[in-house]
This record gives structure tokens, C-alpha cells and sequence, in this order.
């Protein structure tokens, strides 16, 4: 019964573990490497970015935010199919990172900003 018990506590310890170490990717350091350039690093757009891209609502964060998570991640994965004004981003990214992206982009950039 003892060999039972610390078999069963030495599973679950290693179960435990490894899905701590396989935890979501972090959003922030992704969205910096590839949207910042573009959104900026808060959540609004680049003076270039407003520039070559001057009526595109979806480089502001507050617009962004308001998109479903969902909507948010096919926007990150597949791009705008019209011009280019967003690449698909499918291929430099995993679809974890995406969605760790979308949840930075909806939960920090686009949380209401203190008075």
C-alpha cells in the first residue's frame, strides 16, 4: 500500500510538472519581436506605421481589443487578405504564441487606461 501511494504521488508530481513547463507562451516579448514595429510597443501605432497606413483602425489597440479572441487570432494568423497591410504571421509563429499574442493584445494593451 506504502509502494502504492508513493508511486502514485512520484505520477503525480511528474504530470504536474511537466505541464508547468509547458506553460503558454508569454505575449508580451512576442508581440514586441513582431507587432511593435507596426502597433508600437503600448498599443499605438507608429508614426510610420500611421504614415503608410493612415486610415487602418486594427493598429490601435483599443480597436483591437474590442475583436473577439477568436477574430483577433485569424487576424494574426492569416493577415488582412486585401493589400498588405498586415502579413500573415501563420509562419513565424506557433498557434500558441498567436494566441498568447491575441490574449496580451485584449488584456494589456486594450484594458483601460488610468485617468
Amino acid at each position: 500500500m506504502n509502494r502504492l501511494t508513493t508511486s502514485f504521488a512520484a505520477i503525480t508530481f511528474a504530470v504536474l510538472s511537466s505541464r508547468l513547463s509547458a506553460q503558454a507562451p508569454d505575449g508580451k516579448p512576442l508581440y514586441l519581436k513582431h507587432c511593435r514595429s507596426c502597433h508600437g510597443t503600448t498599443g499605438a501605432p507608429t508614426n510610420q506605421a500611421k504614415r503608410e497606413h493612415p486610415d487602418i483602425r486594427a493598429l490601435d489597440a483599443e480597436f483591437l481589443s474590442k475583436l473577439s479572441q477568436d477574430s483577433l487570432i485569424a487576424v494574426i494568423t492569416n493577415g488582412f487578405e486585401k493589400g498588405d497591410e498586415m502579413k500573415p504571421f501563420k509562419k513565424k509563429m506557433t498557434p500558441q504564441e498567436i494566441e498568447a499574442v491575441a490574449r496580451y493584445v485584449k488584456e494589456v494593451l486594450g484594458a483601460p487606461k488610468p485617468k
